[in-house]
């Protein structure tokens, strides 16, 4: 939610905790019989730019217009509520809060959604079908095979392996799917 708010230090926060659910699920399932795939349905208009020096905090100030020597940030939103036409002189502490509002290009009152190709990491049973690039319409389909469910159950269940377990257990398919819209 803090993408829509054009709130980069909370989206970062978001992240580090889709990151600790992730490593939690894959901790409590057995890697040898759970596909876990985690994937987001769409991207954001959130983009790093400038030429910030090494070690310079995500969330500060990236360098100074070469225009008008006023700071710009490492991290910027292509549109939402962040829009200004005035000239502000912030400082690192100002933008280093979490809750700050990025600057954006275009005024609107949420960031939108954007166009970038999306990240599938899979692990399991029938992770190798996720290599490459897809379509979004994919990836239920995927799943699906891999939990025997809908038009693959009964006779057209698949398996892992020759002389393996069925394909990923319905619980673990379910629970990555699931955490993929929780923090959307």
């Amino acid at each position: 939610m803090a993408h829509h708010k054009s709130q980069g230090g909370s989206a970062l926060e978001e992240a580090l905790e889709f990151d600790q659910a992730v490593s939690e699920t894959r901790s409590s399932l057995d890697p040898e019989e759970s596909l876990l795939v985690v994937t987001a349905d769409h991207s954001h208009t959130f983009t790093m730019g400038g030429y910030p020096e090494r070690g310079t905090n995500i969330l500060g100030i990236a360098g100074y217009s070469d225009v008008n020597q006023l700071p710009y940030t490492v991290l910027t939103y292509g549109n939402g509520p962040g829009f200004s036409n005035s000239s502000e002189n912030f400082t690192n502490a100002d933008v280093a809060r979490t809750d700050h509002v990025q600057r954006s290009a275009f005024k609107l009152s949420e960031e939108t959604h954007g166009g970038e190709d999306v990240a599938v990491y899979a692990t399991g049973p029938w992770a190798h079908l996720f290599s490459g690039v897809h379509d979004q319409s994919y990836i239920p389909h995927v799943l699906a095979y891999a939990a025997c469910v809908g038009r693959f159950a009964g006779d057209k269940c698949a398996t892992a392996a020759a002389g393996a377990s069925p394909a990923a257990p319905l619980a673990a398919v379910l629970a990555s799917a699931l955490a993929t819209l929780l923090l959307r």
